[in-house]
This record gives structure tokens, C-alpha cells and sequence, in this order.
């Protein structure tokens, strides 16, 4: 689990666009007729943000919340995780919405990923940080 106090925003981009690309696929929970972007999702699988948040300090209320609803509603959440998110609000803001916006727009896991990919590569230049493209193992 990475802290989101000590690490840089190199390290905050590596980890989530890592995390994720282990993982499968978006966060998501389906109830067959609908879909939705989670911070727990199926699968176990986390989005970019659901990944900073430790096990211990995820709470189910959290869930609906946009990181800015997150961050603001000081009571919800734990006063360590609420400092490290601030410290990376921007860089959490963006990941975030390239999970969600590829998955919107996805209707493939594959889909996703190259929309993902691609976000996370713009997300990378706006922030000024090193995109590593993922490895193609044959």
C-alpha cells in the first residue's frame, strides 16, 4: 500500500497505473442491468483512488462520492487518509477520471485499457511525470 504522505507524485501515478493494470480491468459493481465505477468493485478490483485507500480505513458510505465529496467530508473519512489526499488531490482527480471516463466508454476490458492507457499517457504529460507504457509479453 503506498502512502500517499511520503510518496511523490511519480510514485502516487506508478503505483495506481500499476495496481491497475493487475488487476484486470475497471472497478466496477454490475447488478446485471447496470453498472457503476466503485471504490471497491467486483472482483476485488479498486479504482485509481480505491488503490490509496487502505483496507482498514475504506468505509462502504464512501462509495458515490467524487474524490473532491471524499476529501471535503472530513468526518467520513480518516484524518491520516484525508491528509494524504490532499497533499495529490489534482493527480488523484485526473486518475480518477481516466478510470471512470475509459470505463464509461469501454465495453471491453480491452477497450478499456486503451482508453486508460491513453488518459493516463495525457495525464502524465499534463503533470509532468514519466508514462511507461505497459509491457507486451508474447
Amino acid at each position: 500500500m503506498i502512502d500517499l504522505h511520503t510518496s511523490s507524485s511519480q510514485e502516487v501515478f506508478d503505483y495506481i497505473l500499476d495496481g491497475i493494470r493487475k488487476q484486470g480491468g475497471p472497478s466496477i459493481k454490475s447488478d446485471g442491468l447496470s453498472s457503476a465505477c466503485m471504490y471497491r468493485g467486483d472482483n476485488g478490483r479498486k479504482c485509481a483512488v480505491g488503490l490509496c485507500i487502505p483496507d482498514e480505513l475504506y468505509i462502504p458510505t464512501m462509495e458515490g462520492l467524487t474524490l473532491t465529496e471524499l476529501w471535503d467530508d472530513k468526518e467520513e473519512i480518516h484524518e491520516d487518509l484525508h491528509a494524504g489526499i490532499h497533499k495529490h488531490t489534482p493527480l488523484l482527480c485526473a486518475l480518477q477520471h481516466a478510470h471512470d471516463y475509459s470505463f464509461k466508454q469501454a465495453y471491453q476490458d480491452i477497450d478499456f485499457f486503451s482508453l486508460f492507457e491513453n488518459a493516463c499517457e495525457n495525464t502524465a504529460l499534463l503533470f509532468d511525470l514519466q508514462y511507461k507504457a505497459p509491457r507486451h509479453v508474447d
